[in-house]
């Protein structure tokens, strides 16, 4: 079932196929790494989320955008609005979460480094 998933049945599409090798061979790894980090409260877990969730946000968009303004020769097949709604819907929480993952980790990252810098000014000052 690829839910008329243009990207999904064309077979042919160099980008999407790239998407779908860059997923196995770096998201996957870095959510599987990420997952570890967090689960042993490392502070190095908000750095490789960050990187993950930048990664997945640079590959759904181009998705989505495609879906929602491409042309229709885009397409293997004619997609109705209400389709490319529907698989919107889909993608989206691929989008968001990620959106709102890098927003929290950045900030966890700088707030780590500016930790770090006061530490280290704080040494220097002793």
């Amino acid at each position: 079932e690829t839910f008329r998933d243009p990207f999904i049945a064309d077979r042919s599409l160099v980008w999407f196929n790239t998407f779908l090798h860059m997923e196995a061979l770096v998201q996957v790894p870095l959510f599987a790494y990420s997952a570890w980090a967090l689960y042993h409260n490392k502070k190095s877990a908000a750095l490789w989320i960050c990187i993950y969730a930048a990664h997945v946000v640079t590959t759904v968009l181009p998705c989505l955008m495609t879906l929602n303004f491409g042309k229709p020769s885009d397409f293997p097949f004619d997609i109705s609005d209400s389709q490319k709604m529907f698989l919107t819907s889909l993608y989206m929480p691929w989008l968001v979460l990620p959106l709102w993952m890098l927003y929290e980790c950045f900030n966890r990252v700088r707030a780590n480094e500016q930790g770090a810098v006061a530490v280290k000014d704080n040494k220097k000052q002793q």
